[in-house]
């Protein structure tokens, strides 16, 4: 269950002009490398229904991957870029020539063969711009979790990519963590319930969403889970949560688009220690709906 694959990537970038970018920059980033993944990669123009090429495409592997095993939820819903996702928690608005902006990119399963893909994609960006209003940039480096050079300057740094499973960071996190009592949502978490977006949560949704996202990795890895608890018995004991959200705007659909979900905080009983290593997973994997944009990313207090 946990021998999914995974790595950290951190970019640091370097503004080249005067900018004024959106407070939510994980999707701008997003749609941003997409277009770029599109313009130089796809040989159909964006047109992957007719496409005869599509099931060995690199966008279409790295935006909309196919699982390599069948899970019921997720016929009918949408799953497409499961395999990453974008973090920034740098949430100004303006920025001045020569200033840093950093986010991670966590990739996981298979789509961890598109990382040469990832790093051009994202380099070629800094030249087009993102954002509304094309905020050029300077790729300075790409990091791993311990701080040393994958990228810089055209030079590709194997030696120090970090390729971990999902067990390292339990592993890493349980040394730190005695019981788990408290998680807080800082991006959106959005839960479906009977087709519909919810704005509380219960006990049960948590694990259900827990048990879904670690499934549909490991799906992309080839496996079936089976042994997930179909009765998640426990509580939320307290919670302080609120529904945000906020616009972005597909260039590709050419139309806005609203993410909403929950944001804040959430008690648990002691129950939710036997979900331990599930609960730690998460925290790393980001949960339930639009991963990629960053959201569902909660921290264990």
């Amino acid at each position: 269950m946990f021998d999914v694959r995974w790595t950290r990537l951190r970019f640091k970038i370097e503004l080249l002009e005067d900018s004024y970018l959106p407070t939510q920059k994980n999707s701008a980033l997003r749609g941003g490398m997409g277009a770029v993944l599109i313009s130089y990669f796809c040989i159909n123009k964006g047109q992957c229904k007719e496409c005869l090429m599509a099931e060995n495409c690199v966008v279409q592997n790295i935006m909309n991957p196919k699982l390599e095993v069948e899970l019921s939820f997720t016929k009918n819903a949408n799953t497409s870029s499961p395999g990453f996702v974008i973090e920034c928690m740098d949430y100004k608005n303006e920025y001045k020539k020569g200033d840093i902006i950093q986010f991670d990119l966590l990739i996981f399963a298979k789509t961890l063969n598109y990382i040469p893909q990832f790093i051009f994609a994202f380099d070629k960006l800094g030249e087009k711009g993102f954002g509304k209003n094309r905020a050029k940039y300077r790729l300075e480096g790409i990091y791993n979790k311990e701080d040393k050079l994958i990228f810089k300057d055209g030079v590709f740094f194997k030696e120090n990519l970090m390729i971990l499973k999902l067990s390292d960071y339990i592993l890493e996190r349980q040394k730190q963590i005695n019981n788990i009592k408290i998680v807080q949502f800082i991006t959106p978490f959005r839960f479906m319930k009977n087709n519909k977006l919810v704005d509380d949560i219960e006990f049960k949704d948590f694990i259900i969403s827990l048990q879904r996202r670690i499934s549909i990795l490991n799906a992309l890895e080839g496996r079936m889970i089976n042994n997930f608890e179909t009765d998640a018995l426990g509580e939320i004991v307290e919670k302080n949560i609120y529904w945000t959200e906020f616009k972005r705007y597909s260039s590709r659909q050419k139309s806005a688009m609203k993410l909403g979900g929950i944001k804040g905080r959430i008690s648990f009983s002691s129950d939710i220690n036997n979900f331990k290593e599930l609960v730690i997973a998460g925290e790393l994997t980001h949960i339930g709906k639009n991963t990629s944009f960053g959201l569902g990313k909660y921290v264990i207090e």
